[in-house]
């Protein structure tokens, strides 16, 4: 059976609820209860059935160049050194910096509010903001890149830009919080993610879904939801 007692404690703040007759929280609450107490479905069925509501999620754009001012500043505070920087290469820091710093997922502004309105949304979403899960898979996977768990060829293949590359930095954190959970600890469940990434696991996942490098700000919202099954499907390979 799922564990949903996280994703139950979401925020609405973090849906639009601009669409009449819309209601995407009430949804989610009802979808969460559905799923819970079921002890088998369909991976694929769950992500149809939540499409709706991961289009009504608060994100910001996604391209991994929107901060890339930030993504040096970044690095130095990961005591990052220039070789290992060489090794990460130019893309593998804006998935990291991406993951680390979930706030950055926040939309610059939002349309249909006035400003004292929008003004007010962000503050609420400073004050209510919660995501352990992509920052620690960020910083860990610093340390498991140091320990080289992540082969130089992994390491060009995760710097590539196709689908396998953006399915693994959508779904990782999630199967390392899992495996955290579990028990194990960091190195190992490194050492389980770069197994499954050697054996193209992260290429099981459809092209078409949408929910792919589309990780929301907040850990509790359905993207993560959506992603956290995911992880589950992918860890019983």
């Amino acid at each position: 059976m799922l564990d949903i007692s996280k994703f139950k404690l979401f925020e609405p703040c973090f849906f639009d609820q601009s669409y009449m007759n819309e209601d995407p929280a009430l949804d989610y609450r009802l979808l969460l209860g559905n799923y819970g107490s079921k002890n088998d479905f369909n991976v694929y069925g769950l992500l149809g059935d939540m499409s709706l509501l991961l289009r009504r999620e608060f994100r910001g754009n996604e391209s991994l160049d929107r901060h890339f001012d930030a993504h040096d500043a970044f690095l130095d505070q990961l005591g990052i050194t220039s070789d290992e920087r060489r090794r990460l290469g130019s893309r593998v820091p804006s998935h990291l910096y991406r993951l680390g710093t979930p706030s950055s997922l926040l939309p610059n502004e939002v349309s249909d509010l006035s400003i004292d309105e929008e003004d007010a949304l962000k503050k609420e979403w400073d004050s209510k903001l919660q995501n352990s899960v992509t920052p620690q898979f960020a910083y860990d996977f610093i340390s498991a890149f140091r320990e080289e768990v992540f082969t130089d060829s992994l390491m060009e293949r995760l710097g590539d830009e196709n689908e396998e590359v953006f399915s693994f930095w959508t779904i990782a954190p999630w199967m390392y919080q899992i495996q955290k959970d579990r028990g194990f600890d960091t190195l190992v469940s490194m050492k389980m993610i770069s197994l499954h990434l050697e054996s193209y696991h992260f290429l099981d996942v459809p092209s078409n879904l949408s929910i792919r490098n589309r990780l929301g700000p907040d850990e509790r919202m359905p993207s993560h939801f959506g992603v956290y099954v995911m992880a589950l499907d992918l860890l019983r390979k």
